[in-house]
């Protein structure tokens, strides 16, 4: 006896239908994945204005079109961010991206996001120890003269 297969419910249906009205168009398929990088590079960017690292950060649009503008994220951050939304993660082929996008003397990073989990952020170890000296020494700075503690933006 072969096990019988569980009906769809109405809503499980109409997704089928719609990934299969996607594959037949062909350029259907490829507006969800642009999209989704753009939420996540809106995010982003959203991120470092509301840490009080660049008020500035946005988005840059047409990313890689620009000549001196390779970078997903613009900011006057020292680093280069490229940006991934993807379920399949490729992170030594995305850190070759942005090492190339990269200005002389920026840090890449790639940040690396999919569905229902946190962006992770993928750097070079070395850049990594830089980036904490760095915050380091703005500590001592900041406990030498006082100012405020920086905002929280974890979720």
């Amino acid at each position: 006896m072969v096990p019988q297969r569980a009906p769809r419910i109405p809503e499980q249906q109409a997704r089928a239908r719609q990934g299969s009205k996607a594959s037949q168009k062909g350029k259907g398929a490829m507006k969800h994945p642009k999209e989704k990088g753009r939420r996540l590079e809106l995010e982003i960017a959203q991120t470092l204005r509301e840490s009080g690292l660049d008020p500035d950060a946005s988005r840059m649009p047409l990313s890689g079109a620009v000549d001196g503008f390779k970078s997903d994220i613009r900011t006057t951050l020292p680093i280069s961010i490229e940006v991934k939304n993807q379920e399949t993660w490729k992170p030594l082929e995305y850190y070759e991206q942005a090492e190339k996008g990269a200005n002389s003397g920026l840090i890449p990073i790639v940040v690396m996001g999919k569905n229902g989990v946190e962006p992770f952020a993928f750097l070079k170890w070395s850049d990594m120890i830089y980036l904490m000296q760095l915050a380091k020494e703005a500590g001592n700075w900041v406990r030498e003269f006082g100012f405020s503690k920086r905002k929280q933006v974890h979720k």
